[in-house]
C-alpha cells in the first residue's frame, strides 16, 4: 500500500478470543473491536485513524467515497443471503429499509431467486421494484395470490417482532427463515408453529471479511446503481436532529451520508 491509496475497510478488528471462530464468523467474537464504536479513544471520524492493513480492500477511482459506503450494508445482506438453502426457488424479503432495499439489489446480482419484497411504505415499494422484486405491502392474503404455498425461504429485515412473525409465516412447511433484523432483545415465537412445521431459523449478523471483499469488487465493477439508495447528507453537526427526525419518523431515508 502507497499514501494515497483509495480504501475501503473492513470495520472489524479481530481480537485475542478470534482464534475459537471460523475466519466466516469472526464477526460474531465477543471480544471483537469494531473501528468507530470500542477501538479507544478516536472515533471514526477522526482526521488519522490507524487499522491493519489486512483490513483494506481497494476502491476504483470511478467510485466515491459517499457511494463506497454502501458496501456495508450490501455485505451485511450478502452475508444473510449465503445462509439461503441451495435448493431455494422463491425468497420473501420482509421490510424495504437500507437493508431490505441491498438484499433486493445483492439478490438480483446473485440472481439465483425470484425475490419477493414486502413493505408498508409506497415510497420504498417503489424503490425496490427497480430491483425486478414483486413488491408488496406487508398482506399475507396478497401474497398468498402470488405464493399459494408459501416461500422456499424468508429474510426479516426490520427486527421487530410484527415482522419476525410475518418472516415465519410466509414460508412454506421446511421452510428457513433467516433472521437479520436487530433491535428487539426479545420476541415471542409461535413455538408449535416452528416444530410442527419444521420451519428453520437462522440468525445472521454482520459480515466476514470474504463477504466485504466480494461486496467491494461488486461495487468496483458496477455491478451496482448506487445513486438511487443515498437520499440526503448532513454535517456532523446536524447528525442529532436527523438521528431524531428518522426516530420520530418526521423523515424519511434510506441512507444520509454524514460529510464531517
Amino acid at each position: 500500500w502507497c499514501a494515497g491509496d483509495r480504501v475501503a475497510v473492513y470495520n472489524i478488528v479481530p481480537w485475542s478470543d478470534a482464534h475459537r471462530f471460523p475466519a466466516e464468523m469472526i464477526q460474531c467474537s465477543p471480544g471483537k473491536k469494531v473501528l468507530g464504536v470500542n477501538t479507544g479513544k478516536v472515533g471514526a471520524f477522526a482526521e488519522y485513524i490507524c487499522v491493519p492493513a489486512a483490513n483494506l480492500a481497494r476502491l476504483s477511482p470511478a467510485v466515491s467515497f459517499a457511494k463506497a459506503l454502501l458496501n456495508e450494508p450490501r455485505a451485511v445482506s450478502y452475508h444473510a443471503l449465503r445462509h439461503v438453502p441451495e435448493s431455494t426457488k422463491t425468497l420473501v424479503i420482509v421490510g424495504g429499509g437500507t437493508i431490505g432495499q441491498c438484499l433486493a439489489r445483492v439478490a438480483q446480482v446473485m440472481g439465483r431467486w425470484q425475490v419477493y419484497l414486502l413493505e408498508p411504505l409506497a415510497e420504498k415499494r417503489s424503490l425496490a421494484a427497480t430491483t425486478g422484486a414483486t413488491v408488496l405491502p406487508p398482506d399475507l392474503e396478497e401474497l398468498a395470490k402470488h405464493l399459494p404455498n408459501g416461500a422456499d425461504a424468508s429474510i426479516e429485515a426490520v427486527g421487530v417482532e410484527g415482522t419476525l412473525l410475518t418472516s415465519l409465516r410466509v414460508i412454506t412447511p421446511g421452510g428457513t427463515l433467516v433472521v437479520l433484523g436487530n433491535l428487539a432483545k426479545q420476541v415471542t415465537l409461535p413455538y408449535q408453529e416452528i416444530s410442527s412445521y419444521e420451519k428453520k431459523l437462522v440468525g445472521s449478523y454482520g459480515f466476514s471479511p470474504s463477504d466485504f471483499r466480494t461486496i467491494i469488487g461488486w461495487i468496483n465493477e458496477g455491478k451496482f446503481e448506487l445513486d438511487s439508495l443515498l437520499t440526503g447528507t448532513c454535517t456532523l453537526e446536524e447528525t442529532p436532529q436527523v438521528f431524531e427526525e428518522l426516530a420520530s419518523g418526521r423523515r424519511q431515508a434510506v441512507k444520509i451520508v454524514v460529510e464531517p
